[in-house]
């Protein structure tokens, strides 16, 4: 045998049996929460959003030498919160 077709092979049956290792019973169905999350978008219009400068002045204005490790974890708690 060639060396090209045992190695096929030998991916052909790995190949094969992680996909058969995969497949439980248990698992349910794929739904179609994709498309509903999708659809629970909303749009915003560019001009309602406040521009960089306005933010950074903004972050100045609150963010101090003194309470920045609390503005950090606020924004931390903020951003792992879904």
């Amino acid at each position: 045998m060639s060396r090209k077709f045992v190695l096929f092979t030998l991916m052909t049956v790995a190949a094969a049996t992680g996909v058969a290792c995969n497949k439980d019973k248990d698992t349910p169905a794929p739904t179609a929460a994709p498309a509903a999350a999708a659809a629970s978008f909303t749009s915003v219009a560019p001009e309602s959003l406040p521009s960089r400068a306005e933010e950074e002045q903004k972050a100045n204005a609150e963010i101090t030498t003194d309470n920045y490790k609390a503005q950090l974890d606020q924004l931390e708690k903020e951003i792992g919160q879904p």
